[in-house]
C-alpha cells in the first residue's frame, strides 16, 4: 500500500512548528534530532496496531526486523527483561 497521507492543516503546521524549533535550537545532526522525535512515536503506534507483531511492523515501516529491534532497544521501548 503506497498512499499518501493527507494531514490536516493544524498537523502539518504543528509537524512544521517542531521541525523548526529543532532547527533553531541546533546547528548540526538537525536530521538525526527530527528522526528522534518522531520515531518512537510511530513505532510504539504501529506496535499497538499490530498487537505488538515486530514483524508486521517492520514490513509497514519497510524495515528488516532486525533493524526495527535495534530501534526498539535504542528508544526504550524493548529491553533484555521484555525479549
Amino acid at each position: 500500500m503506497n498512499t499518501k497521507v493527507n494531514l490536516p492543516i493544524y498537523t502539518e503546521q504543528q509537524v512544521k512548528a517542531i521541525v523548526r524549533s529543532i532547527i533553531e535550537s541546533k546547528d548540526s545532526n538537525i536530521y538525526n534530532e527530527v528522526v528522534q522525535v518522531f520515531e518512537k512515536p510511530l513505532i510504539e503506534e504501529l506496535l499497538i496496531q499490530e498487537r505488538g507483531n515486530q514483524t508486521r511492523v517492520a514490513l509497514r515501516l519497510g524495515l528488516n526486523r532486525g533493524t526495527l529491534r535495534k530501534k526498539l532497544y535504542t528508544h526504550g521501548i524493548l529491553n533484555e527483561g521484555n525479549v
